[in-house]
């Protein structure tokens, strides 16, 4: 046991026998400090953790300081990051362990921000399933080559004809049918190997949508020709409809030949979305 001796001048003895008296320094190990019988102010050197106490009461201890090389915030026994004042968690360290930083705890986190990152390495590439037919994103646009927005239809004639009618007759074979959904530019091609007259006068063909002309020539005599129309009926709405090629004469009797063998007449109808 270690009294403090405070000693003074010789004016001072009483005082410092006072405070002597009422301040006695003990020191030990920490864990051999007393718990009981303890004098008000009485103080305590905790050898080990250089700890200085001083009793507020008969069993209580309040530490005082204690020496810098356990004060460091390693030696500390409460030392959370949480308790700690005028501090954030960006200026406490650099984030660079995985896991600390997550995408979903940024304040700024679009898309568009990132770099070096393409839309198909964002996310897993879909587009196939998502644009074809029935898909979640199904393409309907005037792009969507699938449909291409172009229908095609034709009939074909491998026999000849002829017709002795002065009025309009159908051209056998020589007559299809096409739906269109949307309203549509029809490119209408008719083409035959010959066409002729067996006297001096007019033969007559024409193109007919729905029995209404679109498009009709003449040809006269007897000398062949080779029979080729073409024309574009702009503006169909949609609907169903029927395109043909008719004929007629003014006299005599009127022919569509195909030729030798392998030769044919043929109509094709094209229609292109508007």
């Amino acid at each position: 046991m270690v009294k403090h001796q405070a000693t003074k001048s010789p004016s001072d003895q009483l005082l410092a026998t006072e405070w002597n008296a009422e301040h006695l320094l003990t020191e030990g190990l920490d864990a051999s400090k007393p718990s009981s019988g303890l004098v008000a102010r009485q103080l305590y050197w905790a050898t080990d953790t250089k700890i200085l106490y001083k009793a507020t009461s008969a069993t209580t201890w309040e530490e005082l300081l204690r020496g810098e090389a356990v004060s460091r915030l390693a030696q500390l026994s409460e030392k959370s990051h949480a308790n700690l004042t005028n501090v954030t968690a960006s200026q406490h360290h650099t984030k660079t362990v995985a896991g600390d930083i997550n995408l979903a705890d940024l304040a700024e986190k679009a898309h568009g921000s990132l770099t070096g990152v393409s839309s198909d390495q964002h996310h897993t590439e879909d587009h196939a399933s998502r644009h074809v037919d029935g898909g979640a994103d199904e393409i309907t646009s005037k792009l969507d080559f699938r449909t291409m927005n172009i229908l095609y239809s034709r009939g074909i004639s491998t026999s000849g004809f002829s017709t002795t009618s002065t009025t309009p007759v159908d051209v056998t074979g020589l007559s299809t049918d096409i739906t269109l959904p949307f309203t549509s530019h029809v490119l209408v091609l008719v083409q035959f190997k010959w066409i002729y007259n067996n006297g001096s006068y007019d033969t007559y063909e024409a193109i007919c949508r729905d029995g209404a002309y679109v498009r009709r020539v003449a040809f006269n005599g007897t000398q062949k020709a080779n029979s080729i129309i073409e024309v574009v009926d702009p503006n169909v709405a949609a609907g169903s409809y029927t395109y043909k090629l008719v004929g007629y004469v003014s006299g005599g009797t009127g022919y569509w030949d195909t030729g030798a063998t392998g030769f044919y007449g043929e109509i094709s109808v094209i229609a292109f979305k508007d």
